[in-house]
């Protein structure tokens, strides 16, 4: 992953519209850099394919499963989606969640209790893709 890394990150700094949705989705707290890069290079900088946050979280493999009969819960794996892009997200989840001060760690202290550390980071790493969704579609930086 390391060599895709790079080339990705110097792919995106190539071209000045990959560069300027790079900027933004690094304006998301635990995300620098490298997976930013990665990130873009994976979905683009257009968000119109996507018609929503949750498209694009289903896309990338990192929402939740459903999967209940006769009212009981069954294995709610997540789909296997883009595995680069979900690795990055759940690595930038694992940071965010360690950041002072910031909406993916009190989200991920929130939910941790109840769906244990593995869960908790899947979950926090979904909610940092709807962070991304929403910089990307609108050309704004995130701000809390």
């Amino acid at each position: 992953m390391r060599n895709w890394t790079a080339r990705s990150t110097t792919h995106t700094n190539s071209r000045p519209a990959l560069k300027s949705a790079t900027e933004l989705v690094k304006s998301v707290p635990g995300i620098q850099q490298t997976p930013a890069a990665a990130l873009v290079a994976e979905t683009g900088a257009d968000m119109g394919h996507f018609p929503g946050g949750g498209k694009l979280a289903s896309w990338i493999g990192i929402c939740p499963g459903n999967n209940e009969s006769a009212g009981k819960r069954k294995s709610g794996q997540t789909r296997k989606g883009n595995p680069w892009a979900k690795r990055a997200l759940v690595e930038c989840a694992w940071s965010a969640s360690r950041k002072k001060d910031s909406e993916p760690k009190r989200y991920y202290e929130r939910v941790q209790p109840r769906l244990k550390h593995k869960r908790a980071l899947v979950a926090t790493a979904h909610l940092m893709t709807l962070k991304v969704y929403q910089a990307l579609s609108t050309g704004q930086p995130y701000s809390r």
